[in-house]
């Protein structure tokens, strides 16, 4: 078993909790999932949210363990309430498939007020589709350009797509291509760099 590496080690420290981390989201992406939830479990111990997101991505979707939206939830909310951010983000992601659409929000804007440009991106969304808020697409475009002028890559891509649809006037869809070609190019080079940028998460 992967997780007898940590068998004696009473803790680890943040340099062999970061290796594992590693070791368990490479096994993860190749489809190992049953092995990467070994490790997880043993860092979610350890009190690590990242790991407890994982394993509540893991039973909502039967990944490596029967599926289970009571454990998701149970890891989600765990791993959300050690107020890493990212980790709220998720379960707001979460609570917002599930169709807890009001809770969700509510993070949402917490996060967002917070600057944190993946809530401030899904923020513009809602306000747009009227989801669980009142629709507002003055105050949308708003969100999406705020996301975008700080790098967002998703909130990037959809202020370009509405200067070339002419949404902004005729004068901007030139502009919007350049936009959209300068938004996709970054994106190239934060994958390359980083694929878990926030700046890349929807």
């Amino acid at each position: 078993m992967l997780c007898q590496v940590f068998i004696g080690e009473d803790h680890l420290n943040g340099n062999e909790i970061e290796r594992a981390l590693q070791r368990a989201d490479k096994l993860a992406d190749e489809g190992e999932w049953r092995d990467a939830v070994a490790i997880f479990q043993t860092l979610a111990a350890e009190g690590n949210a990242h790991a407890m997101v994982r394993l509540g991505w893991a039973s909502d979707t039967g990944l490596g363990v029967p599926a289970d939206p009571s454990q998701a939830e149970h890891w989600y909310r765990k791993a959300a309430a050690s107020q890493n951010l990212w980790a709220r983000y998720q379960l707001s992601e979460f609570l917002r498939r599930k169709g807890a659409h009001k809770e969700a929000l509510s993070i949402v804007d917490e996060l967002a007020h917070a600057g944190y440009l993946p809530a401030i991106y899904r923020l513009s969304r809602l306000l747009e589709a009227g989801i669980a808020i009142e629709k507002n697409s003055e105050l949308s475009a708003y969100y999406r350009d705020h996301a975008a002028a700080h790098g967002h890559v998703w909130a990037g891509r959809e202020r370009a797509m509405a200067m070339i649809k002419g949404h902004m006037g005729p004068s901007k869809v030139i502009p919007g291509c350049l936009s959209l070609a300068a938004v996709l190019w970054r994106s190239f080079q934060l994958v390359a760099r980083n694929p878990t940028d926030t700046r890349l998460l929807r």
